[in-house]
């Protein structure tokens, strides 16, 4: 299960990465810039959401 985990979460940032990198070479560096902010927003606010849910139960 933690490998599984671990390789499902590399492949998702590896996704990520590149399609950022593409983003910005292709150009677009504002969608690029966007890209990140809005995931490290979502994924660290979410993650903040899930810890509050679990200390509550």
């Amino acid at each position: 299960v933690v490998g599984t985990g671990f390789l499902g979460a590399f492949t998702t940032f590896s996704t990520f990465a590149v399609g950022t990198v593409r983003l910005a070479g292709d150009g677009s560096s504002g969608a690029a810039a966007l890209n990140v902010a809005v995931t490290l927003v979502l994924t660290v606010g979410l993650a903040g959401a899930g810890y509050a849910l679990a200390v509550a139960l």
